[in-house]
């Protein structure tokens, strides 16, 4: 009986991938699981939508209200992303050798750079959050 040859990046397969942990969406769309990012996103920006349509809706909630249901969708959105995010980082090696790279060399440099852009995008994050929350202070 003939052995099936292991898929390319399987060595990989369980240990933690930065990419998937912390550009979620982006990673789901680019390793083809669309419809997840899809919903990763409608998640993210529900809430967002809702503030906008808040002004119609105050005629038939109060202000209160509103607010409750905006915070509840946002801590409603951040344990779906921490589950996600978590479930990625364990398993997205595995997921990610279902995509058709040719060599071993070609799937690391993949992932090390979604490893790498994750890092800088979430550090440029921090730090404009912080500047703006000394910017505010200062005001």
């Amino acid at each position: 009986m003939e052995q099936a040859e292991p898929r390319i990046g399987s060595q990989y397969i369980g240990k933690w991938n930065w990419g998937a942990f912390l550009l979620t969406g982006f990673w789901l769309f680019w390793h083809r699981r669309v419809k997840l990012a899809i919903w990763f996103w409608i998640f993210w920006i529900a809430p967002f939508i809702y503030v906008v349509f808040i002004a119609t809706l105050r005629q038939y909630m109060s202000a209160q209200v509103g607010l409750w249901i905006f915070m509840l969708s946002r801590v409603a959105f951040f344990a779906w992303w921490l589950w996600l995010s978590i479930s990625l980082g364990r398993n997205g090696n595995r997921i990610a050798t279902e995509r058709d790279f040719t060599s071993e060399a070609q799937f690391v440099t993949v992932e090390q750079r979604w490893a790498a852009w994750s890092f800088v995008l979430w550090g440029i994050w921090i730090v404009l959050c912080i500047a703006g929350g000394f910017a505010k202070s200062n005001t």
